[in-house]
C-alpha cells in the first residue's frame, strides 16, 4: 500500500505525465513544499519497488510507468451497519483522473443487499468522495456509533434516518445519543472483476 506522501508524489508525476514533463527530485520537492530531496528520493525508490516510476537514465528525473490507482478503503455494509476491522484492501487498477468527479475519492466494497432498488448490489465497488456533509436525499457511506454502513440520508426538522433502497428493510433512525460521522458521498458504482493492486 502507498503512503500518503507517495501518492501525492504520484499525482504530481501524473499531472506533469500529462503535460509532457518529467520531473527531478528537486522539482517534486519544491511543488510538495519539501526542504530535503532526500525525503522526495526515498519515496521515489519506493515507487519504483512497487512498480509506478522509473528512473529515466542516470539522470535524477522519474517517469511515471503506470498511473495511481484508487484505494479500496475497506467494505461498507448495506444493510445493518457493522463494524468492520479490515483496513485497505488494495488498489483497484484504475486511473482516477479518467473519473469526472474530483475529491479524494476511495471504493469500498459492497456487503448486503440493502441497496438493491438503487443498483447496488453485493460485491459491487463503490466510489465514494470523502466530505463530512451530504444533501438531504443523497447516498452516502455513514458512520453510525463507528459502525459502517451505505444508506440514502433522509433528514427532518426532528430526526435523521438512513434509508436503504430495500423494501425489505426497515430505516435506521438516528437520535442525539447516537454518533452519526458522514464518511463520503456516492459518486460512483464499478461492477464486475476488478483486478486489485
Amino acid at each position: 500500500m502507498l503512503t500518503e506522501r507517495q501518492r501525492q508524489i504520484l499525482n504530481l508525476m501524473a499531472r506533469g505525465a500529462r503535460q509532457g514533463m518529467s520531473l527531478s527530485v528537486r522539482d517534486i520537492a519544491d511543488h510538495l513544499g519539501l526542504r530535503s530531496p532526500a525525503t522526495v528520493y526515498v519515496h521515489l525508490q519506493a515507487l519504483v519497488r512497487h512498480g509506478y516510476v522509473e528512473q529515466t537514465g542516470r539522470s535524477r528525473r522519474y517517469r511515471l510507468v503506470k498511473p495511481p490507482g484508487i484505494v479500496v478503503a475497506g467494505v461498507v455494509q448495506a444493510g445493518e451497519p457493522f463494524e468492520s476491522q479490515e483496513g485497505p484492501l488494495g488498489e483497484l487498477a484504475l486511473d482516477p483522473n479518467a473519473l469526472s468527479v474530483r475529491g479524494n475519492i476511495v471504493a469500498l466494497k459492497v456487503v448486503g443487499n440493502s441497496m438493491v432498488e438503487a443498483g447496488i448490489f453485493d460485491g459491487d465497488y463503490v466510489l465514494i468522495r470523502r466530505q463530512p456533509r451530504v444533501e438531504n436525499g443523497e447516498i452516502a457511506a455513514v458512520l453510525v456509533n463507528g459502525a459502517g454502513t451505505l444508506k440514502r440520508v433522509q433528514r427532518t426538522k426532528k430526526k435523521v434516518a438512513l434509508k436503504a433502497e430495500n423494501a425489505r428493510f426497515e430505516p435506521i433512525v438516528l437520535d442525539q445519543n447516537d454518533d452519526v460521522r458522514i464518511y463520503g458521498k456516492l459518486v460512483g458504482l464499478l461492477r464486475g472483476s476488478f483486478r486489485l493492486v
